[in-house]
């Protein structure tokens, strides 16, 4: 699960920041609020899912960069050429010094019940630095320590300075997870790969060869039919072909539809081909509907700029909650997205800890992010979240 990701001087973030999925001791206005959350042990609990308001250029989406950024770097740094190249690093910009800083990037993760704390510096094309600790027991210890290409170990992290030459100035050593064969370091890398996903706003297709291969399955099929029921798109069954001409990069989805949800002899069912025939809204929920049935399934953490873009806000709501369920979520997925929809805006569907504001610093004038959470403020328990945004008592508005 994730637990914290900080970015400092990147983009619109001059100083460093960070979105925090640990709760606060904050009171609950309503009980069910209380499954919003896992306790991991006496110490700790985290959320669920995080919603991200802000106007318009105040930097959410630059948050999601920052993350999205950060995976890319560890999963293709070890790349002969350099990473920057592809994927570059550009600092705050509105200030004569930090513009020649590195900017740093740094998650904390719990992996098997213990907790991790990854991060990096970058400047231009270069790791300045890296380092990784760990929490064996209610204490964090280091394992890697690096300025530059000069490296530190420690137990139980292996010593491999026989290696180390083989790593480059744009070498992350979290890329060199297959070469080295370290546990720990595997770990880290598969979480990258395997449980962070990240949808901008573009919203790519997801469904590519993986998809294609597990739709085969017919359990998974039907995973996808059911989550779709609740609203009411007539969705009998999908079907997805592999690339082929005219376009390889997009497949062809067809949807079965017929008049009252049910193929029966008195009824005709109709196929529709996704993305000639059907709406904006409705390609995006099918999307959504094969990447969060694999969250669900296997408690990835998703991130996706715009959740509710082109999306009915009941259609919203329905999705938070799924995450919020524990009948729904039993792997303990998490869901962090940003929005402006701001009838989600309510303390019977977040908690305070939950709701976080992205608004543009103005009393240094230079325009840097500021990112908090409405945990912040001193309010009442049945305040109304969604009318005090929009009057300007949390900031992150554009008037």
């Amino acid at each position: 699960m994730l637990i914290e990701f900080s970015v400092g001087n990147y983009l619109s973030f001059q100083d460093i920041v960070t979105l925090s999925l640990v709760t606060a001791k904050i009171p609950l206005p309503h009980k069910k609020l209380r499954n919003n959350r896992v306790k991991i042990d006496d110490q700790l609990s985290l959320l669920k899912t995080a919603i991200i308001y802000g106007e318009n250029g105040s930097g959410k989406t630059n948050l999601i960069k920052a993350l999205n950024l950060m995976t890319h770097w560890v999963l293709n740094s070890v790349q002969d050429t350099a990473i920057n190249s592809i994927f570059p690093v550009q600092p705050f910009r509105l200030n004569s010094k930090t513009i020649n800083q590195p900017s740093l990037f740094e998650i904390v993760i719990l992996i098997d019940k213990i907790i991790y704390r990854y991060g990096f510096e970058i400047y231009s094309e270069e790791v300045i630095a890296e380092w990784l600790y760990y929490v064996p027991e209610h204490q964090e210890v280091p394992l890697l320590k690096r300025e530059l290409n000069q490296f530190e170990f420690f137990p139980p992290f292996p010593t491999i300075p026989e290696l180390t030459p083989q790593i480059k100035p744009h070498n992350l050593l979290l890329s060199f997870t297959e070469k080295f064969q370290i546990d720990i370091m595997q770990e880290i890398w598969k979480w990258f790969h395997h449980n962070l996903k990240i949808i901008p706003n573009s919203f790519p297709n997801p469904i590519n060869a993986k998809t294609i291969k597990s739709w085969k399955n017919p359990q998974y099929q039907d995973q996808v039919i059911q989550f779709l029921k609740p609203f009411n798109l007539g969705i009998n069954a999908i079907q997805i072909e592999p690339f082929s001409d005219p376009n390889p990069n997009q497949p062809v989805v067809k949807i079965i539809r017929s008049s009252d949800n049910q193929i029966t002899p008195e009824t005709s069912s109709q196929t529709f081909d996704l993305y000639q025939e059907e709406s904006l809204g409705t390609q995006k929920l099918i999307q959504l509907a094969i990447i969060l049935v694999e969250a669900l399934n296997s408690g990835q953490v998703i991130w996706i700029d715009s959740l509710d873009l082109n999306l009915h806000p009941l259609i919203t709501k329905t999705i938070i909650e799924l995450f919020h369920q524990r009948e729904t979520n039993p792997q303990n997925a998490q869901l962090i997205f940003t929005a402006y929809d701001t009838s989600l805006l309510t303390p019977k569907l977040f908690r305070r800890d939950q709701i976080w504001f992205t608004a543009k610093d103005i009393k240094d004038k230079i325009g840097k992010t500021e990112l908090y959470a409405l945990a912040e403020f001193k309010i009442k328990n049945d305040s109304s979240y969604d009318q005090d945004y929009l009057l300007g008592k949390y900031g992150g508005i554009p008037l």
